[in-house]
């Protein structure tokens, strides 16, 4: 989803962020004049898992999705080298696209309907 404000444009991917996706989008901004000057990854890299019970009860089409670990997620570890996690993505923020600031949005408290208690936080 692309939403163009007056200073800022806001490319945002929810559960679907992957690295791959954060360059693509780093990538269109440049090649079409508009260089980025920061960017927030969304929350799609936290280690989440839905919770059973909950969905049980909410009988919803979406899962309800918990906090299940502090760490990112596989689909930010590099298979070459999965130890460096989110930092070859903001590697590739900083030193590709030449940004200053790489930020990640984070729910350490909580994700949409909290931890999961048995998920080693």
């Amino acid at each position: 989803m692309w939403l163009a404000g007056f200073d800022h444009v806001l490319i945002a991917f929810y559960q679907n962020v992957t690295q791959e996706g954060v360059e693509d989008g780093l990538k269109g901004l440049s090649s079409g004049g508009v260089p980025p000057k920061f960017v927030i990854i969304d929350d799609g890299w936290q280690s989440v898992g839905p919770d059973a019970e909950e969905n049980k009860k909410a009988n919803k089409s979406e899962p309800l999705l918990r906090l299940t670990g502090v760490e990112e997620n596989d689909k930010f570890k590099k298979k070459e080298n999965p130890t460096m996690g989110t930092k070859s993505i903001v590697d590739v923020a900083k030193v590709k696209y030449g940004l200053k600031y790489v930020y990640v949005w984070h729910a350490i408290i909580g994700y949409s309907v909290g931890y999961n208690q048995f998920g080693g936080i």
